[in-house]
């Protein structure tokens, strides 16, 4: 091979090699972004399911986005703390987000230079869209909540950190309902892919506002629970003191009978668990009401609760009433 032969070999080969590098930086780079999993356990069709959700999100007018970090080995900066107090923006998990998106900040940025350029290899139409949308470092922290899954105690963690600068865009009580029954150390493609779906599920319902559609919390949800539960125990008291003055004493009886402690604590227990699935489910479904009036939400779902008691324990009275009726 003369000179000019070996020259244009090196040449090409050379263009190659830096062509090859560029794209798998660029690669590398938004794999650190979007989805980071360190463990290998996500295909690369979860991947791009995650990524075509959050694309999905920038067409509904939301700008909110869910992130996946999985982590082989806890990070030293990660402070966790397990419990509700996660989606406080104070909290060790918010505090490591932060330094997350901080970073990948100088990242979007030297992504977008290139993205005006013209130069979008290995990056996908959506992705340049949404690059666009976020302009400044608080923009980023404000828009972008981070799934993690990583090592803690002896077992993995998936938690959730809200996005938000100083309010999450999830309440306490809005988290607690929203991985309600799912495992929290079950490291698998369909658990993390089921928190995901119903992590973006849930902020996708923020369309960008200057603030944040705020939905029940659990102070305001606990309080109810406190009232429902004081009605429902000075209801009954009331009865049993109207029954007392009977002169027969049959109501008496009765009363001490079937009200023990055991069914007072059952049926107390039964009127809260219908409170909370009432303010769940107007809390998903109607947010804005939820945000705009919460106690008058919570009192609706508080009378329902009670009215759904008072006929369930009517229907029980009058069963309990005819079968004795038939053993005379």
């Amino acid at each position: 091979m003369n000179q000019r032969g070996r020259f244009i070999y090196c040449s090409l080969l050379g263009l190659l090699t830096i062509l090859m590098v560029f794209c798998l930086s660029q690669q590398r780079v938004w794999a650190t972004e979007r989805v980071h999993d360190e463990l290998g356990i996500l295909s690369t069709t979860d991947i791009n399911h995650m990524r075509g959700v959050n694309a999905h999100l920038l067409t509904t007018g939301s700008k909110q986005q869910v992130w996946v970090y999985i982590y082989k080995r806890k990070p030293s900066q990660l402070h966790f703390e397990p419990g509700l107090s996660n989606n406080s923006q104070s909290s060790g998990l918010s505090r490591y987000r932060k330094q997350v998106l901080r970073v990948n900040f100088e990242l979007q940025q030297q992504f977008k230079q290139k993205a005006d350029q013209g130069v979008t290899t290995g990056i996908t139409g959506g992705e340049v869209q949404q690059d666009k949308i976020y302009k400044t470092a608080a923009e980023i922290q404000r828009y972008i909540s981070i799934l993690f899954v990583f090592p803690y105690k002896g077992h993995y963690q998936i938690a959730f950190a809200p996005a938000g600068t100083n309010q999450a865009v999830l309440t306490d009580f809005q988290m607690f309902y929203t991985q309600l029954f799912l495992s929290r150390h079950k490291v698998s493609p369909h658990n993390i892919q089921t928190y995901f779906n119903r992590y973006t599920a849930m902020v996708g319902r923020q369309k960008g506002q200057t603030t944040f559609d705020k939905g029940l919390r659990w102070r305001q949800v606990g309080l109810w629970l406190g009232i429902t539960g004081g009605i429902w125990l000075l209801y009954q008291l009331a009865n049993s003191l109207w029954h007392q003055r009977r002169p027969d004493g049959q109501s008496v009886r009765q009363y001490r009978r079937l009200r023990n402690w055991l069914a007072l604590l059952g049926n107390l227990v039964f009127l809260g668990v219908l409170l909370l699935i009432f303010s769940i489910l107007l809390d998903r479904f109607y947010l804005t009401i939820t945000s705009a009036y919460p106690n008058l939400a919570l009192l609706g779902c508080s009378c329902l609760a009670l009215l759904i008691n008072g006929v369930v324990r009517a229907h029980f009275a009058r069963s309990h009433s005819h079968e004795q009726t038939q053993e005379l």
